[in-house]
């Protein structure tokens, strides 16, 4: 069994997916040892002048030994394992709602660069986007729109995962799944990806037979070419990428494939 250390985890989707399998949530592993202690002894006595003898004496203590363990990590291990065989290892072959697990370098985008860095660079890319569908004194207010929404204070950060067979995966890492800090990951790594494994929900859906197009005119259209437009300038110059959301990401320690198991009871 080899170890790993975890940069990410999604705990609720983990949890999630643990009670899906095992038809509840794990919050403990308990084991319980008992031995028993027999004292024997001898007492004389009679009762003249009828007995006249010796009577034994035996006194017990039960001692009961308890273990509780918390399962940490066992319920990722569990997880992982109970999915490994319906998993896609190869990004070309993974389509809407499969399962991934592949090898790679991811690069995490802090979200204090972020926000303090579009501020400056926003311009530059905004300048080169298409607002040929727009009314000339509405691109103004939509610059302001989409720069407030682009620089914004949500908490957690985006990254970008580049795959051994050459695709790129495009996600959002929040806060409370992440094992170590942005600011942590960013003085050990600098701007340097770091190789890793992922296990994750692929969420590109490679043949659409179903796309909703609403009018331009209502404010539902409007709202959701905006969207559109916040997409187009965080992807524009990118390769094509696809999105996902992670379970884990981790990497294995050198020399432990043959740690051995211990036995949960």
């Amino acid at each position: 069994m080899a170890l790993f250390n975890f940069l990410y985890k999604n705990e609720s989707l983990i949890q999630s997916l643990y009670s899906q399998i095992f038809s509840g949530q794990l919050q403990s592993i308990e084991t319980q040892e008992t031995g028993r202690l027999k004292e024997t002894g001898n007492v004389e006595g009679g009762m003249p002048p009828i007995v006249k003898g010796n009577m034994a004496r035996e006194q017990s203590n039960e001692k009961t030994h308890r273990t509780v363990m918390l399962p940490h990590d066992s319920t990722v291990h569990d997880v992982l394992v109970s999915l490994a065989p319906r998993m896609k290892h190869v990004v070309e072959e993974s389509d809407f709602g499969d399962i991934l697990r592949t090898k790679g370098n991811i690069y995490i985008i802090p979200s204090d660069v972020e926000i303090n860095a579009l501020d400056v660079i926003f311009q530059t890319y905004v300048n080169d986007m298409d607002m040929r569908g727009l009314p000339k004194q509405a691109k103004p207010a939509v610059e302001a729109f989409l720069k407030k929404v682009l620089i914004s204070t949500e908490p957690g950060c985006r990254f970008l995962f580049f795959a051994e067979s050459g695709e790129f995966l495009r996600g959002f890492l929040p806060p409370d799944g992440m094992q170590e800090t942005q600011k942590a990951l960013i003085f050990k790594h600098g701007m340097r990806a770091i190789p890793t494994e992922i296990v994750a929900l692929f969420e590109e859906c490679k043949n659409p037979t179903n796309s909703i197009t609403l009018p331009p005119q209502s404010i539902l259209g409007g709202l959701h070419t905006m969207s559109a437009m916040v997409n187009e300038l965080y992807l524009k110059g990118l390769p094509p990428s696809y999105p996902v959301t992670p379970v884990v990401i981790f990497y294995r320690l050198n020399d432990t494939e043959d740690f051995p198991e211990q036995p949960k009871n």
